[in-house]
C-alpha cells in the first residue's frame, strides 16, 4: 500500500509540473520509468509473498474460565477460532456433563472429550448470558459468541444433546417461561408476556413448542405449578 501511494504521489507530481511547464520527452519518460518500477516490484513481492513468514496470531479469551477450541474448529474456516491450551483440558473435561439418555440436555458422549468440553463451554454460556431470551437468535450468532463456527457448534448440539438447534434453544426458553410462571414476581403476566420474556416472537409459537416439549398447553403447566 505504501508503495502505491508512493507511486500514485509520483505520478501526480509529474502531471502537475506538466500543467505549470510542459515538459519534453526526455522529462515525460521518468515519470513512465517510476511506474514501471512500482510494477516491477509489486510482481516480485507477489511472487515472494509465499515464502513469507507469517505473522503470529494472538487470540484472547473471552474469559479467564473459558476453554478453547480444538484443532478441528481451528483447521476450519472461521474469523476468530479459539486455540485448545493444555492446560485447560482436565478442568474442562471435568466440568463436562455427563452422558445420560434419560436427560437429552446433558448428554455427551465420553469418547469424544473435544466434544464433551464444548458443550461444557456452550452450557456455561447459556446459563450465564441467556443468549436464547433473543428471539431472533440463530446458529450463527450463538457461534459468534462463543467463538466458534457453525459446523462445530451444530455437531456439539446434535451429539452431546440430541436435539437440533431449535428445539435446543426452545428448552431453554421453555424452561425459563416456567421458572417465571412459579415465580411470584411475574403472577400478574398474562402467559403473552412470559412467552415474550422468555425469548419467544409470539404466542402460537409458545403453545406449540411448550405442546411438543411438555405434552401439556401453558395454561395447563402454568395452573399445576401454582397448586
Amino acid at each position: 500500500m505504501v508503495v502505491v501511494l508512493v507511486g500514485l504521489i509520483i505520478s501526480l507530481l509529474f502531471s502537475l509540473v506538466n500543467i505549470a511547464a510542459p515538459l519534453s520527452y526526455i522529462q515525460v519518460w521518468y515519470s513512465f520509468l517510476a511506474t514501471g518500477l512500482l510494477i516491477y516490484y509489486l510482481s516480485i513481492a507477489g511472487l515472494l509473498a509465499p515464502y513469507q513468514p507469517a505473522p503470529a496470531l494472538h487470540f484472547q479469551p473471552s474469559s479467564s474460565t473459558e476453554d478453547a477450541p480444538d484443532s478441528e474448529a481451528a483447521a476450519t474456516p472461521s474469523p476468530a477460532v479459539e486455540v485448545l491450551e493444555p492446560s485447560l483440558a482436565g478442568d474442562a473435561a471435568e466440568k463436562a456433563p455427563q452422558c445420560s439418555p434419560a436427560s437429552p440436555r446433558h448428554a455427551v458422549l465420553p469418547t469424544d472429550p473435544d466434544l464433551a468440553r464444548w458443550a461444557a463451554k456452550l452450557t456455561r454460556h447459556m446459563e450465564a448470558e441467556r443468549p436464547y431470551l433473543a428471539p431472533e437468535l440463530t446458529l450463527g450468532e450463538l457461534a459468534s459468541q462463543l467463538r466458534t463456527n457453525t459446523s462445530l457448534l451444530s455437531r456439539v448440539i446434535n451429539t452431546c444433546f440430541g436435539q437440533n438447534f431449535n428445539d435446543y434453544i426452545n428448552t431453554h426458553r421453555i424452561a425459563e417461561a416456567e421458572r417465571k410462571l412459579q415465580d411470584p414476581r411475574y403472577q400478574h403476566y398474562t402467559l403473552l408476556a412470559v412467552a415474550l420474556e422468555s425469548g419467544f416472537n409470539s404466542k402460537s409459537t409458545f403453545n406449540r413448542v411448550f405442546k411438543k416439549l411438555k405434552a401439556a398447553t401453558p395454561s395447563e403447566v402454568a395452573a399445576r405449578l401454582n397448586l
